[in-house]
């Protein structure tokens, strides 16, 4: 059996207490930069891309955007480097490398508000 006079036990910490340091380090920065990003993003692009796209991730400096058609996509492909470069200007805290367009099942209705 462990006999240590001098031995203390840790103050007892709430899960919740936990759970809210998480969040706040790590999830609410993302989220923010997620949000301003997404404001550029649908702020750049013409309302006939918005609806056909929407941003599904930010991870390493990567934004990958699914578009619902491969016509849609080489639109955007035309139009990378400018998008990116104003996302870079307006959003540094993201720290964007490139953008990663993918097409999805074209049975997904796209609106301006998903993402």
């Amino acid at each position: 059996m462990f006999s240590n006079k001098n031995y203390q036990p840790e103050p007892s910490v709430r899960l919740s207490d936990n759970v809210k340091g998480y969040v706040e380090k790590y999830i609410l920065p993302r989220q923010k930069v997620f949000e301003a990003i997404k404001c550029v993003w649908t702020s750049t692009l013409p309302a006939y891309l918005r609806d056909h796209s929407r941003i599904a991730d930010i991870y390493r400096g990567r934004l990958t955007v699914v578009v619902d058609s491969a016509s849609y996509k080489y639109e955007l492909q035309l139009r990378c480097a400018e998008i990116l470069e104003q996302l870079q200007r307006l959003c540094p805290n993201a720290k964007l490398t490139e953008i990663r367009l993918t097409i999805h099942c074209p049975d997904r209705n796209f609106t301006a508000d998903s993402g």
